[in-house]
């Protein structure tokens, strides 16, 4: 299909907005059909945000604010899947991407028969990879991320579809984010009867609104990286495919 008939990129816009606001994801499957790499799915693997790492990034960000563990864990609980839904499409766009640029394949398949044999590509499950030892293909790689980061048309994609998808699905839920605390109870004792109390976990709006700028910075941060990982991912597996 071609992605310059308005009805055909309609479909696309259609099928990703789907996948990404009313999380269906048999959108991606479809996306992964008409895209012509279903039979790739086994090596379409993005990255995705360590848990671990956003909760310790918001920890840090509300350092002076009792209660900062749990408050990140929830925030972590609450959107560690809608943040791996966007890495996913993301991961596919960029792997898509690659995927189809015939220059770039060619010229990475030029570099490739410098290196290797023929008959050892056969063989071959992955190229370039993870190996970076190879300073050609080394350069090749960096040269294709500069240049990235210079198409316009790219990262303004990127730039809307984090700024869309961050303002209408996280940022309600991050500044709704008291609703979801789980209530910390503490047993004090007074004279002989108990009674429980609510720790203070409630957020101000301004403590909202450093989470929610934390979450998009790193978010940000990581988009951009996993995007130029797919796309050279995506080259790579191409070229593989034309030996096997």
């Amino acid at each position: 299909m071609a992605l310059s008939d308005p009805k055909v990129y309609d479909l696309y816009e259609g099928l990703k907005y789907n996948f990404l606001f009313n999380n269906d994801i048999n959108c991606i499957h479809i996306l992964l059909n008409l895209y012509d790499l279903e039979s790739n799915i086994n090596n379409i693997f993005p990255k995705y945000i360590s848990i671990g790492r956003l909760r310790k990034n918001i920890s840090k960000a509300l350092k002076r604010r009792k209660g900062n563990h749990l408050i990140a864990y929830n925030l972590g609980e609450l959107i560690h899947e809608d943040i791996n839904r966007l890495e996913l499409l993301i991961y596919l766009e960029g792997y898509k991407s690659g995927y189809l640029n015939k220059k770039h394949i060619n010229k990475l398949e030029n570099i490739t028969l410098k290196y290797l044999a023929i008959s050892d590509l056969y063989n071959m499950k992955y190229l370039f990879h993870f190996d970076n030892t190879i300073k050609e293909v080394e350069k090749f790689k960096k040269d294709i991320y500069e240049r990235i980061l210079q198409e316009k048309e790219t990262q303004n994609m990127l730039e809307e579809t984090i700024e869309n998808y961050t303002k209408n699905i996280l940022k309600p839920k991050i500044l709704n984010l008291n609703k979801h605390l789980d209530k910390q109870l503490e047993i004090e004792y007074k004279s002989s009867s108990p009674y429980f109390r609510d720790e203070e976990s409630i957020l101000t709006l301004e403590e909202l609104i450093i989470v929610y700028r934390e979450v998009l910075k790193i978010i940000t941060r990581n988009i951009n990286k996993l995007y130029n990982d797919a796309y050279w991912n995506g080259l790579n597996d191409r070229v593989i495919m034309r030996y096997n």
